[in-house]
C-alpha cells in the first residue's frame, strides 16, 4: 500500500532558486508565496481484512527533507490496521502525488482507509514530541512570505478523510495507491477571492477562524493509482 501526497494535479508550482515554491496573488496586488508546509499525519487507519494481519512501514527511499517517520506502529486489531503519527512535508514542486512511504500489508479484503489530521498529544504520541517538541498542539506549520515579508503560521486543526471501497479493496491482487490531496490556494483567502495575511490568521486574529476553516474544507482522499494527484473514480 502506498500512501501519497499532492496540492496540485497538473499545473507546476513556480520555481525560485533551489527551493520550490507555490505563489499566490489576487487582484489587489497582494502575493502569498509558501516555501514549505508540514502536516501531522496523527493516525492512517486500514480498515478490514484478515484478523492475524501483519504490517510494517518501510520508507520508500524520500529523503528526509519531504518525509520524517518520527513514530510509527502496526497493530494486529482484528480487522484493523494503524499507522502513525508521522510528520509529512506537502510537495511543493511538482504536480501529482509524491510518495511519502509504503505499508506492507497481508492480503485480504479492506472497506475503507482514514487519514487523522491532528496535533500529537498523550502518551502514544510521546515519542513523536520527544523528536518534534514544536508540534506540541501543533498539526500543521506553514513557512513563507507575505508581500516579501517572512512569517511562520502554526495551527492545531482536526481533520478526518476516509476513502471507502465499493467494491472492497482487494490486496493481493495488485498494489493500492491513495493520495491525500490538499488544495493550498485557497487557504489564506476570503470570500471575494483576496488573499489574507498570514499574521492576521494567527491565535485570535480576525481571520484565524476563515483560515482554520479554509484548511479543513481542503484536505481530499482518493485512490490515486496511476499518482497523478486525481481520483482515479472521478467521473467513472
Amino acid at each position: 500500500m502506498a500512501f501519497g501526497l499532492a496540492t496540485q494535479a497538473t499545473a507546476p508550482a513556480v520555481t525560485s532558486g533551489l527551493m520550490a515554491t507555490q505563489t499566490f496573488t489576487d487582484l489587489n496586488g497582494d502575493t502569498l508565496d509558501l516555501d514549505s508546509v508540514f502536516v501531522v499525519v496523527r493516525k492512517l487507519q486500514l480498515e478490514g481484512g484478515p484478523a492475524n494481519s501483519t504490517c510494517g512501514l518501510e520508507h520508500d527511499g524520500t529523503p528526509d527533507s519531504m518525509m520524517t517517520v518520527a513514530d510509527s506502529t502496526g497493530e494486529d486489531d482484528c480487522g484493523e490496521l494503524k499507522f502513525g503519527p508521522f510528520l509529512v512535508s506537502l510537495p511543493m514542486g511538482a504536480a501529482g502525488a509524491a510518495q511519502q512511504f509504503t505499508a506492507t500489508v497481508d492480503t485480504g479484503t479492506y472497506a475503507e482507509v482514514k487519514f487523522q489530521i491532528h496535533p500529537p498529544q498523550g502518551s502514544a504520541d510521546a515519542a513523536f514530541l520527544a523528536a518534534h517538541p514544536e508540534y506540541a498542539g501543533v498539526s500543521l506549520r506553514v513557512v513563507g512570505r507575505w508581500n516579501g515579508t517572512p512569517f511562520v503560521y502554526t495551527a492545531g486543526v482536526t481533520d478526518v478523510q476516509h476513502v471507502e471501497f465499493n467494491p472492497p479493496l482487494v490486496i493481493g491482487e495488485s498494489p493500492a495507491s491513495f493520495t491525500l490531496f490538499v488544495d493550498l490556494a485557497g487557504w489564506f483567502r476570503a470570500g471575494d477571492g483576496s488573499l489574507v495575511d498570514p499574521a492576521t490568521a494567527l491565535g485570535e486574529g480576525v481571520n484565524a477562524e476563515l483560515v482554520h476553516q479554509n484548511i479543513i474544507h481542503s484536505f481530499r482522499a482518493f485512490e490515486d493509482g496511476d499518482h497523478d494527484g486525481q481520483d482515479d473514480h472521478e467521473g467513472a
